[in-house]
């Protein structure tokens, strides 16, 4: 038999760090008690100058880089209750172009005794089921699925159908999910669902997205322009496939390649 070994302070700090390193440099207060960690252990912990309370239940570790996902994962550990990033921040985390200021947004499971969450306060739906949460980049989120959806009315129909297309085109997603999500949402008469619903009207099986916002604006000045409307993201080639072009006017023979700055960096 291995004799039992208690587990010493110098463990539990170890086991922290290292829970921390994998996290942005955060541990909540109640994984800690998980690592075996007391309330006296974390609150000498605190004392110290190597950790800080970044929010009511959640420690940081000094030095950590303070970074967007670090803030979001805070925010989540400290609304617990199967908290996830939400709307125009979980487009930010998913990478989706225009929503590079957002600010942290959390969502958690509705519970009939509310607590009060810090810094960021934590938004109760009705429904988040399992299977629209997920984690990306180590931070709880909802699906891309979800967050499109989301964004229908927390954003412009202009913004929306943008996050949209740029899920499909970055290949985040593709339309049978969100029509599948669609059909399980829309039906409860929520907010945004009219838009949701459209936009998925507008694309049909053909649909190609637009790869990047500047081909948007070039559409549109086309469209200002009263030019005709060339096709869009076209496979070229005769018995062997040559490439797909952004647009082409087959008449004139003319085809047009916009690259935005996404593409370049």
């Amino acid at each position: 038999l291995v004799p039992f070994r208690p587990m010493t302070r110098a463990d539990l700090d170890r086991d922290l760090r290292r829970m921390a390193a994998r996290q942005y440099g955060v541990v909540s207060r109640h994984q800690a008690r998980g690592l075996g960690c007391t309330d006296a252990f974390v609150r000498r912990r605190l004392a110290t100058p190597d950790w800080d309370l970044a929010a009511r239940r959640v420690m940081r570790l000094v030095g950590s880089v303070d970074t967007f996902e670090q803030r979001c994962l805070i925010a989540v550990l400290d609304a617990g209750h199967q908290a996830v990033v939400r709307g125009e921040a979980a487009a930010r985390l998913w990478g989706l172009p225009g929503f590079e200021r957002a600010g942290v947004d959390v969502t958690r499971l509705r519970r009939r005794a509310r607590r009060r969450t810090e810094p960021v306060p934590a938004h109760e739906p009705v429904l988040v089921p399992p299977h629209h949460r997920t984690v990306h980049l180590g931070v709880p989120v909802t699906t891309v699925e979800r967050t499109v959806f989301d964004l229908m009315a927390a954003v412009r129909a202009g913004r929306a159908e943008r996050a949209l297309d740029n899920a499909l085109a970055r290949k985040l997603t593709t339309l049978p999910a969100l029509r599948a999500l669609g059909h399980e949402l829309c039906r409860s008469g929520r907010t945004g669902s009219a838009l949701f619903r459209q936009l998925l009207s507008d694309r049909g099986v053909d649909f190609r997205p637009m790869e990047s916002g500047l081909e948007a604006a070039f559409l549109r000045i086309l469209v200002d322009a009263g030019l005709p409307e060339p096709e869009r993201q076209v496979d070229l080639g005769g018995e062997r496939w040559v490439a797909r072009v952004d647009f082409l006017w087959r008449p004139a023979r003319l085809v047009l390649e916009v690259d935005s700055d996404w593409f370049h960096t």
